[in-house]
């Protein structure tokens, strides 16, 4: 039976983690957890404000800075009150080094879940070293560089769905006509979709999200809802409404429109939570989630292309493989799981400590350990000081005790003295 924690989660300011944070609180909760929030978000317009001051960059700079060490001030306060057992974040989450450092010396372990591609966001390298335990959506060669850089308690958890947020939805009939389409997009407006997604506009493709601004006029035409930043409430009936919803990962290159990379976007399980039929491209790991016959991918957009025909003629096929991939990640791909996962991983570490310190007190060390207290005119119950100043007044050649000398030393460590 899992110890009930408690878990104080800091949410990001904004961006596409924040859903992943919110996400992972429900999953602590479910799982029995004590959770508290730092709500990130709450500090979002007052942040954008000051960067959109039209003042002088170095000036406003150290505006920036100062707010953050408040915000950093007010997690700070919400540690002490509530004492968590486990600061868990999720990438670029308002942590600073100041606030890591308190943790630690208060015995709170720290847990970063870097949901982002480490080659494009490269702040990892000054953080990673600060966080007791950090998790990844890739493995190498991520996992090695971090070991390169101090970190040492990474460990690969790919992202999820939450089957309690993420699933099919009823829809009114204004609500399948506004949302519903052929195929669609739900997605922020990278290179690499900007360019695919202009052979996508004769499907009456529907594009949905932000940062479209600069596309193509064509592309414009198609975007719903003047690009504004969607609720999960509301892209889940997208899903629901669409008969093939595009998944193109992400790149900041339009040279290469399907990379194969390596981690596996949300949307992947979010879309299979919702018993939503999604043509993805084929990704390095996603053969390890989802088995023949659970998921649809392309490697080309020939091939996207002949799929989107296929499934568009044969709709009762596109429906069973939508179902085959829902069980899946039911199964074994929920946040639940994750964190689940990601708890043990800690608890584990935890236990394999606990040896290590009681494996210090073998028969002989103790024994040696034993002989010179009594030699010091000592009991077993002496503190570490008393040992020391014993050992400073004693006139006698101790070093034939080195080796429990030694070990007095961790002995005070291990009994957190």
């Amino acid at each position: 039976m899992s110890i009930n924690k408690k878990i104080l989660v800091v949410l990001p300011l904004s961006g596409g983690s924040l859903p992943v944070g919110e996400n992972c609180i429900d999953a602590f909760k479910k799982l029995g957890h004590t959770v508290e929030i730092f709500h990130g978000a709450s500090y979002l317009e007052a942040y954008s404000a000051i960067r959109k001051t039209n003042i002088n960059l170095q000036v406003r700079a150290q505006i920036e800075n100062n707010f953050l060490q408040v915000i950093g001030q007010v997690l700070s306060s919400q540690i002490d009150t509530f004492a968590p057992d486990i600061l868990f974040t999720v990438a670029q989450a308002p942590v600073s080094p100041i606030v890591l450092d308190k943790c630690k010396k208060q015995n709170i372990k720290t847990i970063m879940w870097f949901v982002e591609d480490y080659k494009i966001f490269t702040y990892w390298k000054a953080f990673a070293p600060l966080y007791d335990y950090f998790a990844v959506i890739q493995k190498e060669p991520f996992l090695s560089l971090l070991a390169q850089v101090g970190q040492n308690n990474a460990f690969y958890l790919p992202l999820a769905a939450n089957p309690h947020l993420h699933k099919e939805q009823t829809l009114s009939n204004d609500e399948k006509e506004h949302y519903g389409s052929a195929i669609s997009f739900m997605g922020a407006g990278y290179a690499n979709r900007q360019k695919a997604f202009l052979e996508l506009v004769p499907y009456g493709l529907k594009i949905w999200g932000t940062e479209w601004d600069g596309a193509n006029e064509k592309l414009l035409a198609r975007l719903q809802d003047n690009g504004k930043r969607l609720n999960p409430k509301e892209y889940i009936k997208i899903f629901t409404a669409t008969d093939i919803n595009i998944n193109l990962h992400s790149s900041v290159q339009d040279d290469e429109l399907i990379t194969e990379d390596d981690f596996v976007n949300p949307r992947t399980f979010e879309l299979a939570s919702c018993g939503a039929f999604q043509l993805v491209d084929k990704r390095k790991y996603l053969s390890e989630m989802f088995t023949d016959g659970e998921i649809a991918t392309f490697s080309s957009m020939q091939e996207l292309h002949e799929k989107i025909r296929y499934y568009l003629e044969n709709p009762s096929e596109a429906k069973q493989i939508a179902q085959k991939g829902q069980l899946r990640v039911l199964k074994e791909h929920t946040y639940q799981k994750r964190m689940a996962q990601l708890l043990t991983i800690i608890n584990d570490n935890k236990e394999e400590e606990e040896k290590k310190k009681s494996s210090f007190w073998d028969a002989e060390r103790k024994k040696e350990l034993v002989d010179l207290l009594e030699k010091l005119h000592l009991n077993e119950n002496a503190d570490i000081e008393s040992i020391f100043k014993a050992i400073s007044l004693n006139k006698e050649d101790l070093s034939s005790y080195k080796t429990a000398l030694s070990y007095i030393n961790e002995w005070g460590k291990n009994r957190n003295l």
